[in-house]
């Protein structure tokens, strides 16, 4: 695995990786940190400790986490957190706000106990809008 940076805008280096099944996220973390970003994004509870653990033995680099609380202090991490209505407010705007076609869609995961709420938030996002 290889984490590939896309040059989608002149100005700037970007790209994602997908942690493998099971993976704390240690791995995915450091190739970004090999690769020379300075900001790194992680993305859910299941990677706070890999995050924490990578923002201390890489203090020049920024860590942000995505629906994470932190139990640890450092200068170059940052969690977020915010309700599931509330994103799905923003998401909702954005797309209202995009669309040429006044149609927009989100897709979720039926299993996730949080859809509901995401669904409410972009419904009130849409009509915020329009």
């Amino acid at each position: 695995m290889r984490a590939q940076l896309r040059p989608e805008w002149p100005e700037w280096r970007s790209g994602y990786v997908e942690a493998r099944e099971g993976s704390d996220g240690s791995e995915e973390i450091a190739l970004f940190v090999d690769a020379g970003c300075d900001a790194i994004v992680t993305v859910g509870a299941g990677m706070a400790a890999a995050t924490e653990a990578a923002a201390g033995r890489h203090p020049d680099v920024d860590f942000i986490g995505a629906d994470q609380a932190h139990d640890v202090s450092l200068p170059n991490l940052a969690g977020v957190l915010f309700g599931e209505d509330r994103a799905g407010f923003l998401a909702g705007a954005l797309a209202a706000s995009v669309t040429s076609s006044r149609t927009v869609a989100v897709v979720l995961d039926a299993d996730d106990p949080m859809s509901g709420d995401y669904t409410a938030g972009f419904a009130n996002g849409v009509a915020h809008v329009d």
